[in-house]
């Protein structure tokens, strides 16, 4: 079996967030049907594998936060996060705004975000 190489240093590129006006130029470009759940990722800062995996109990719109205690990875979801713990996040106006709209109705087991494309009983073309 060779030997593994010696990794040195880190080799990672910074990264940069978009600024308010670049994430709405964006938004503006994204099909209106699957904007909302970018825009919660904007407001929360949360990882894409962990918005695909919230459910609507993970919130507490009463005290205005919530938990992140999920997250999909590999097609599967994990009860459990990249980093192993569950963490509370507050949530901004918006970020309410949007858990209203998309638990109106539901059950809270379901989860919160649902692809529109599966929702009409599409299925993508491969």
């Amino acid at each position: 079996m060779p030997a593994f190489p010696t990794v040195k240093g880190d080799d990672a590129t910074p990264r940069v967030s978009l600024d308010y006006d670049d994430q709405q130029v964006f938004l503006d470009n994204v099909p209106v049907a699957h904007r909302d759940v970018l825009e919660f990722g904007f407001e929360t800062g949360l990882r894409p594998g962990e918005l695909c995996a919230l459910k609507i109990f993970d919130f507490d719109l009463r005290v205005e936060k919530g938990v992140i205690q999920r997250t999909l990875s590999c097609g599967t979801v994990r009860e459990t996060t990249k980093a192993k713990n569950k963490r509370p996040i507050p949530l901004s106006d918006r970020a309410i705004e949007l858990i209203r709209t998309h638990s109106e109705g539901r059950f809270g087991a379901d989860y919160l975000f649902i692809n529109p494309v599966q929702a009409e009983g599409i299925a993508p073309s491969i």
